[in-house]
C-alpha cells in the first residue's frame, strides 16, 4: 500500500479472527485508493491537480480527515505535518 511492501503475521486461530485481518486489509485498500498521490484517479491526486483552478468538492470522510490531520497538526504545534508533497519528492529521488 502507498507504495511500501507490507504483511501483516498472525498465529492462527479461530477463522473470525482471519476474516477479521481480512477486513483490515481491505480497509487499508479503501484509505489508499483515496489518499494515495501514485494513482491519477484517487481523490487526492484529483484535488492536487485542481484545486489551484477551483474549490473542489471531496467526500465527507475525507473532509472530516483532513480537518481532523490539520486540528492534530495544530495541537501538536506542527509536529505533525500532513502535508506530504516534499516527503514524497525525496522518497521517489532516494528510490
Amino acid at each position: 500500500a502507498m507504495a511500501c511492501p507490507w504483511n501483516v503475521v498472525m498465529n492462527p486461530g479461530p477463522p473470525e479472527q482471519v476474516m477479521m485481518a481480512s477486513a483490515a486489509f481491505e480497509v487499508v485498500h479503501q484509505v489508499e485508493s483515496v489518499l494515495t498521490v501514485y494513482r491519477q484517479e484517487s481523490d487526492v491526486s484529483r484535488i492536487n491537480r485542481q484545486a489551484a483552478e477551483s474549490p473542489q468538492r471531496v467526500d465527507e470522510s475525507l473532509y472530516w480527515f483532513l480537518t481532523w490531520c490539520r486540528d492534530l497538526s495544530a495541537r501538536a504545534e506542527g509536529a505533525f505535518d500532513p502535508a506530504s508533497g516534499a516527503l514524497i519528492r525525496l522518497w521517489r529521488d532516494c528510490r
